[in-house]
């Protein structure tokens, strides 16, 4: 770990002092560009314009002045283009000489649409968005208020058509699940692919080695969002195809912060808020009766069990006690962050170096984190025909986990499915028994807080470097290259303190598990532009791309710990370690022709050819096809310039990309086991996997089409797309006979899976009032249809999820959709007031209660399991307003919704069903008789009746901005000076009678899905404040 922790630092110190020595160094004299960049109405400068030498890879952005500076500029007839969102782009043609400055000024009008904001593709290249024929989204953090945004996952949220990002609890460090336009493969991951600076990053959403019981932390989370300048999503093999054998499920593309020529420029921000936990937790619940004879008592005197003739309640019986509320486990959590960055540097050379600091405590006393970040960029041209980029990140942290979700030792699961007695001394309930101490939580004499003693935690080193090259060898042809490394060093422990907890493993145990993760990206391309007409403009790009994913982690476990001491050293019994590795390399290549007509037409055709180690050693070179088109019609001449509609373009793409079986899943293979032969441990082997030869990736295929228009003068902007996705030969597990001799099941492509939707965006701009009021409401959202079309012959519905046979992978249905027996009906036909399976049919395995001359049968369910919903929902909108007054505040909101959303209440199903039955509803006779049929039901051996609508709206975020006129800055030296208040989380407006609809117990997992003792979202409110000199 030193070793690791000083190389990089090594690293990065030389990366800093390259940045301090490379502006004075690479300081000679060659032609410049500079000029100033306005707003055409206002005069006011506008910063942030990205100021580009067309056809080249030089370019600078404007400061809080609007200057612009290109040093070491090409010379000659040069194209000079000035782009920002919210303002229509604007080209200038130049004549530049040698040695010598040029002046070019820009006064840019306001537009809603953006069809040249640039873009970054597959090989590296930037490009306008009108020459590309997909919808690619992009984030710009500079619109994105960072008060709001705790993690990656946060800014990705909610931000853009398509992108849905789950969050799965509240626990400080925690997962969210993220999926593009849908789920495509049943066996494999359906996260997208994450690359930072040209760099493929691990994005393991699930990266731990020791449960905790369901919630996990995820790599996605080491950005540092202050550090990011963009982010572009990818979303689908229309757009992705280049990209090849991992790119199926879309593309989140991440561009980190680059310095501008110019003095050093300082911007620091503080930020320290709240974070509390607010969720209704419903109580426990019993009724205490006698026995018939009325000789017993029985605290246990549920409906079910009157209605089976079992006991009698006694009237005004019913008793209930909150263990949450009796001794709780929660605390007012906090957070706080310090960032600090500086940028700067010459024509020549540009840097941006930064740190940041973060520290999250949770609601519970074991969860924390704290997070260290460092990142050097630095940019230089040392002559006119190339450019180079050194970026490099590295992030320490260091995460407390509770024990939580599926987890008897977790709070909520101690106390949700605990007692409905107190059990404290002196008036303590007798059937509490020995129990003392545990205030109502299910284990005697140990309240949640006392497994607070068992301490996990993740400790995580991560680097990533990135070097990217481009040099213009001729006019014509360009060469881009780029080779990273992303290393994860982590390691997770685990520590039960001896005789501090007498249950479970009183004599202790610990156990670690420790981690080295590497990638290896090595990109490399030739970009040939021709103009065989002053009208027509052809482009050529070959390349080839060579990765590398290697996993190596040993675990190690052993109990009877000594008392005071944390190593497995001081461990005496049932010692284990195991060890698991994995080496992965992909190879693949790429063609593309693009051809531009106009500056209005836009097509291109390319394919890409991989090969990777996971596949079959039967199978040859994989190739992706893809093409595209783009048609700015609102530039043509024909087109009526009116107010009602302008810049209208039309778009259509296809394209095809693959997801890579996992390692060793094409690979008969043996894995070696101890054996004991007469009495002595010897080395052997089992077989470890059957293999498939024939194992070839997952192929989804994508088309889409669809628009973006101005209307109404530019006040509103509209896009709209239809895409159809197909994934075909999807792995499914195919069951072996056992006289094979090998493991049950053996992968085959067999399935076929279909994704079809619609994805929209309208932004709406009120008129500017005298430059006092500005106003704008953007809505964002989609819809997507996903169904299993073919599971493959011979293959019967794959059933799963909690409880075993909850969800389904069936024909004709979603991925993960519920399935069970539902109630069909129920009356309380004797008019006792309550609902009673007495004398009920048997449904599948469950018999219910026959009492001759008792009661008929009140609930029917049907005859077999049937459909009960889908877990990944089907629709999703964002209503994102803004309001700005005078240029000092700023107010924006955020408003989630998820329609179409199903969820399984397992929480309330497990405390109606499972003894002790602690829901009201299998109690109290006052509860509505659906309440009462829902419970009556589980013991019917259905969970069907807790599948539970969940669509719901969510003020996901509020922020409210105050920046400070020149005259209150000017004193302390400040550019700029912000104070933010901003909540997350705030309000919830659903009919699902759960604890929240987007909780998962399973937060990483592809389509596990239900909501069962986890702890909820928690809300935040943070104040920041933002200084720039």
């Amino acid at each position: 770990m030193n070793r690791i922790v000083s190389q990089t630092r090594r690293i990065l110190g030389i990366a800093i002092a390259v940045g301090s020595i490379l502006p004075v160094a690479l300081a000679a004299q060659a032609s410049v560009i500079t000029g100033r960049v306005t707003d055409r109405a206002t005069q006011s400068p506008i910063s942030d314009v990205q100021v580009m030498v067309v056809g080249t890879q030089r370019g600078a952005r404007t400061d809080a002045n609007g200057i612009y500076r290109i040093g070491n500029a090409p010379t000659g007839t040069l194209q000079i283009r000035a782009i920002r969102i919210g303002y229509q782009a604007l080209t200038q043609t130049v004549s530049v000489g040698a040695d010598a400055s040029q002046n070019v000024n820009f006064s840019l009008t306001t537009a809603t649409t953006t069809l040249d904001e640039v873009v970054v593709t597959a090989t590296g290249e930037t490009q306008r968005r009108r020459e590309s024929g997909v919808a690619t989204a992009r984030i710009d953090t500079a619109q994105v208020n960072m008060a709001n945004i705790q993690n990656f996952s946060d800014l990705l949220s909610s931000r853009a058509p398509g992108i849905v990002v789950q969050q799965a609890g509240g626990e400080t460090g925690g997962s969210s699940r993220i999926r593009i336009r849908g789920s495509n493969s049943i066996q494999l991951s359906n996260d997208p692919l994450l690359i930072i600076d040209g760099v493929r990053v691990n994005n393991n959403p699930n990266s731990s080695a020791i449960g905790t019981g369901g919630q996990v932390p995820s790599r996605f989370n080491d950005i540092n969002s202050d550090d990011v300048e963009s982010v572009e999503v990818i979303k689908g093999p229309a757009a992705a195809a280049l990209y090849g054998t991992a790119a199926s499920n879309g593309v989140i593309q991440v561009t980190t912060k680059r310095g501008k020529a110019g003095k050093a420029k300082w911007a620091t921000s503080v930020e320290y808020g709240s974070v509390r936990e607010n969720a209704d937790f419903p109580r426990n619940f019993t009724q205490i009766g006698t026995n018939l004879a009325g000789t017993t008592r029985i605290t246990n005197c549920n409906l079910d069990a009157q209605a089976r003739r079992v006991c009698t309640p006694k009237a005004d019986s019913i008793v209930s006690t909150s263990p949450l509320e009796n001794n709780s486990p929660f605390r007012d959590g906090w957070r706080e962050q310090f960032g600090l960055n500086v940028s700067g540097g010459s024509d020549v050379a540009q840097y941006y170096l930064g740190t940041d600091f973060e520290r999250e405590e949770g609601v519970y006393p074991v969860n924390g984190l704290k997070k260290t970040n460092f990142r050097a960029n630095i940019n230089a041209q040392p002559r006119q025909d190339l450019t180079l980029s050194l970026n490099s990140s590295y992030l320490s942290s260091r995460l407390r986990r509770p024990q939580n979700d599926n987890n008897a030792l977790g709070a909520i699961s101690g106390a949700l499915i605990g007692k409905a007695f107190d059990c404290t001394l002196p008036r303590r309930e007798i059937s509490c028994g020995i129990d003392t101490l545990g205030r109502g939580y299910r284990t005697a004499n140990h309240p949640s807080t006392r497994f607070f003693f068992i301490d996990t935690r993740q400790d995580v080193e991560h680097f990533v470097g990135a070097l990217n090259a481009t040099w213009q060898a001729k006019n014509w042809l360009s060469f881009l290259g780029t080779g990273g490394y992303d290393f994860i060093d982590r390691f997770d422990s685990e520590t039960w303190p001896k005789d501090v907890i007498e249950v479970f493993v009183p004599q202790g145990y610990r156990q670690h598990a420790r981690a080295n993760i590497r990638s290896y990206t090595g990109n490399g391309s030739a970009v040939g532009t021709f103009q065989p007409r002053p009208s027509l403009k052809l482009v050529s790009t070959a390349g080839m791309q060579w990765t590398r994913e290697i996993f190596a982690r040993t675990d190690a476990y052993g109990e009877t710990l000594l008392p005071g001491t944390n190593s497995l050293n001081g461990t005496s019994t049932a010692f284990t370690i195991g060890e698991a590795n994995s080496d992965i390399v992909t190879f693949g290549g790429l063609f593309q022709q693009r051809a531009e007509w106009r500056d209005k037409v836009f097509l291109s055709a390319g394919v890409r050819a991989d090969k990777n180690s996971n596949f079959g050693v039967l199978l040859p070179f994989v190739r992706y096809p893809a093409a595209q088109i783009s048609w700015v019609v609102g530039d043509e001449d024909f087109f009526p310039q009116q107010g009602f509609i302008k810049d209208l373009r039309l778009r259509a793409a296809y394209g095809e990309s693959g997801q890579r079986p996992d390692f060793r899943q094409a690979d008969r293979f043996f894995s070696p086991v101890a054996v004991n032969v007469n009495g002595l441990d010897v080395s052997g082997v089992t077989l470890g996997g059957a293999g498939n030869a024939n194992l070839q990736p997952e192929r989804t295929r994508e088309f889409e089409f669809g628009f973006e228009a101005s209307l109404f003068r530019d006040y509103v902007a509209v896009e709209f797309t239809r895409y159809a996705k197909q994934t075909r030969d999807a792995l499914i597990g195919r069951r072996l006979a056992p006289s094979v001799g090998a493991t049950t099941t053996q992968l085959v492509n067999l399935g076929r899976v279909d994704n079809k939707g619609s994805e929209y965006l309208v932004s709406l701009k009120a008129p500017d009032f005298m430059d006092a009021v500005k106003a704008s409401i953007t809505f964002s959202g989609s819809l997507n249809d996903n169904k299993v079309v073919d599971l493959g012959k011979g293959i019967t519905p794959i059933i799963f999820g909690l409880g075993g046979d909850t969800q389904r992978h069936q024909s004709g249905y979603a991925l993960g959709s519920y399935f069970g027996r539902k109630i069909v009906s129920f009356e309380d036909k004797n008019g006792d007031g309550m609902i009673s399976r007495v004398n009920c049919p048997t449904y599948g395995a469950t018999a219910n209660p026959q009492i001759a001359g008792g009661p008929a049968c009140e609930i029917v369910l049907t005859d077999t399991a049937v459909y009960g919903g889908n877990p990944l929902g089907r629709t999703e909108l964002t209503i994102s307003p803004s309001l700005s007054l005078f240029n000092w505040l700023k107010v924006q909101a955020n408003l989630d919704h998820r329609g179409g959303l199903t969820l399984n209440n397992s929480t309330e199903y497990f405390r109606c069903n499972t003894s002790p039955n602690e829901c009201q509803a299998v109690h109290d006779k006052s509860a509505p008789l659906e309440e009462q049929a829902r419970a009556i039901s589980t013991f019917m051996g259905t969970r069907a009746a807790y599948f539970e609508k969940a669509d719901f709206w969510k003020l996901r975020e509020l922020s409210f901005t105050v920046s400070a006129p020149k005259s209150m800055r000017l004193p302390f030296g400040a550019s700029a000076l912000s104070l933010t208040v901003a909540g997350r989380n705030l309000k919830t407006w659903t009919d699902y009678k759960g604890l929240d609809p987007e909780l998962n117990t399973s937060a990483a997992s592809n389509f596990n899905t239900a909501d069962f003792l986890t702890q909820p979202p928690v809300k935040y409110w943070v104040t920041r404040v933002n200084v720039n000199f």
